[in-house]
């Protein structure tokens, strides 16, 4: 079957065949579909040249032949956008209704921007057995010739003195390979995996299509971004002769707290909100633990112990050492009393910090809030996501944090620009954004 739009060489110009026809004579489609532009469509009805063409066709050389039209009722033709849609929904129609045949997808007739929608078709795997067909002009080019809606074109007269019914006509059609619209399909998968931060399957992907090895610029990149995904450290990177900082944040812990926020950055942008929420909890505590250690110069340590497993408990022993004032507070701020070996949690750490921000006039106020919304989301999400099959929805996280995933982000930079002021480089939240660019412009 053909899928075929029709333009100002169809049927029959210069008395010979146009695209679709010509197609269909060497083809011999049993069905063809169509599209019909508002114009097309007029000129149809007033002289009835498709259905003439088509069925003398079918009666010349005794194969039936099934049309259907499709009318679009678009009167902008040059409009690209009008036509990717419509196009992609009357294929999948088709090929509903013909699950296993061969689809031949016209190249040749109607607007340029019709014919461009029709090769990126061609290149969708998603519609299986398809075949592009392009139909070379005859050495009298049409643009010498009236055009089909001149008014004095004739149909009739056009379609009977059809050269191209002559035995020895020669064959027009072509099966071009569209290696440059491949190419930039290819491309756009590329960057699409790219900016969703698929970084293995977009390996895979220019591994296969490109035959790249891995001591290639762009694999050795996406190779140091799977990596640091993984919050894997890969200096070795740093030796690749380009221009840019991989690692513009040396001092830890703050290069694992830039590193973290982008893994978390990532897992939001690709709608990953369960994982997100999940790896929230630890990078907040760390990020409270900071906030203690450089506004208030409280090392958590020194009240604390790990214990075989690595989890980190409080001592009220060395609590009422270090901080007598702090114990009462937080003996006040627990209902029964702070525990011993009580474990470092978001919940511990805000009531800490309440504290010491009390003694400062509550100036670090609106960091303290964000704490708490924080684990205010993470006490009412953290089971869910640990103990059922359900996702997180980004309206569960607005519930109870008070806040999209997105602000839950940008306020954790401010709180990181903050508490690391003057210090924090321009790229430092980018690197993957900026090697993203670099990838895509050296493929």
């Amino acid at each position: 079957m053909l899928f075929t739009c029709v333009g100002s060489t169809d049927p029959v110009r210069s008395l010979r065949d146009g695209a679709m026809l010509h197609i269909i004579r060497h083809y011999r489609p049993e069905k063809v579909y169509i599209v019909l532009s508002k114009e097309m469509k007029q000129l149809n009805e007033k002289d009835h040249r498709f259905d003439i063409a088509l069925d003398k066709f079918s009666k010349d050389y005794n194969h039936p032949l099934e049309k259907i039209y499709i009318d679009t009722d678009i009167e902008d033709v040059s409009d690209f956008d009008a036509f990717g849609e419509l196009f992609d929904l009357h294929m999948k129609r088709i090929r509903e209704d013909n699950p296993d045949a061969e689809i031949l997808i016209n190249l040749s007739s109607g607007t340029p921007q019709m014919k461009v929608s029709m090769c990126l078709l061609a290149q969708e795997p998603k519609f299986g057995r398809v075949r592009a067909v392009q139909v070379k002009t005859p050495e009298e080019s049409s643009n010498k010739s009236l055009a089909n809606t001149h008014k004095t074109y004739s149909a009739y007269e056009e379609i009977e003195l059809n050269e191209d019914n002559e035995d020895g006509a020669p064959n027009r059609c072509t099966e071009p390979q569209l290696m440059q619209v491949r190419k930039a399909l290819i491309l756009k998968q590329i960057a699409a995996l790219i900016n969703s931060y698929h970084y293995e399957q977009e390996r895979l992907l220019i591994t296969d299509y490109y035959g790249m090895d891995s001591d290639s610029k762009i694999l050795k990149i996406i190779d140091h971004l799977i990596a640091r995904q993984k919050l894997k450290k890969d200096r070795g990177i740093s030796k690749l002769a380009i221009d840019f900082n991989f690692y513009p944040v040396e001092e830890e812990p703050f290069c694992g707290l830039i590193d973290y926020y982008m893994l978390l950055n990532n897992l939001k942008k690709i709608g990953r909100l369960s994982e997100f929420m999940l790896r929230l909890n630890p990078y907040i505590i760390r990020l409270q633990q900071e906030f203690l250690a450089r506004k208030f110069g409280f090392d958590l340590t020194r009240i604390t112990y790990t214990r075989a497993n690595d989890e980190d408990k409080l001592s009220k022993e060395k609590l009422n050492a270090t901080n007598p004032e702090l114990l009462e507070f937080l003996d006040q701020y627990y209902r029964g009393g702070l525990k011993d070996n009580t474990n470092i949690s978001m919940n511990l750490l805000n009531g800490m910090l309440k504290f010491f921000d009390n003694l400062n006039g509550q100036k670090y106020k609106k960091y303290i809030d964000f704490f708490n919304s924080c684990e205010e989301a993470n006490k009412n999400l953290r089971n869910k996501v640990a103990h059922t099959l359900s996702e997180i929805s980004e309206a569960e996280i607005r519930q109870y944090a008070k806040m999209s995933s997105d602000k839950i982000l940008k306020e954790i930079q401010k709180i990181i620009s903050f508490i690391y002021k003057g210090t924090l480089p321009p790229n430092a939240f980018t690197i993957y954004d900026d090697l993203n660019r670099i990838i895509i412009d050296s493929i």
